[in-house]
């Protein structure tokens, strides 16, 4: 059986007025480097076919700082949540074929190693929609995975 191609999706569109960020949040630095670059370094070794930073405000900064990582750009004019934004990247994905990995561009945190595993789960269980979240102690303003009784996704609420 032939591996199944992989394209992801950075999210990287959002102001960070939470964060106070005084220019695109993505590119706030964590550890001397910009939070998106982190998230950029955990998905490369995963071979996507190709990379999609979808970008909004400060899209010229962030086009400029990631311009040499060899990734493709799409445009979120208005920030209408994340359904939008991935739409958004529709047409950078024209002609890829399957599964899409969608990330969140300011989780430096994130590792190879949680997406290899979450990429083999989703594809051993046949999912046609997988979603990777966490049991935080003191979520604060993060936004919230409910889930049903079963354990399976219910919604997501910001």
């Amino acid at each position: 059986m032939s591996p199944v191609s992989l394209a992801v999706v950075v999210l990287a569109a959002g102001q960070g007025k939470r964060m106070r960020a005084p220019g695109p949040k993505v590119l706030l630095p964590a550890c001397g480097r910009a939070l998106v670059d982190w998230v950029l370094d955990a998905v490369e070794p995963l071979s996507p076919e190709r990379t999609v930073v979808v970008h909004g405000h400060g899209g010229d900064a962030v086009r400029s700082a990631l311009r040499a990582r060899g990734v493709r750009f799409a445009h979120q004019a208005e920030q209408l949540g994340t359904g939008h934004a991935v739409q958004c990247a529709l047409p950078a994905l024209d002609g890829a074929s399957g599964d899409v990995l969608v990330v969140c561009g300011d989780t430096p945190l994130l590792t190879t190693e949680v997406l290899e595993d979450f990429l083999a789960r989703h594809r051993e269980g046949g999912a046609a929609l997988s979603v990777l979240s966490a049991d935080v102690e003191a979520p604060g303003s993060l936004g919230r995975v409910l889930r049903g009784p079963d354990g399976r996704l219910g919604a997501i609420r910001e």
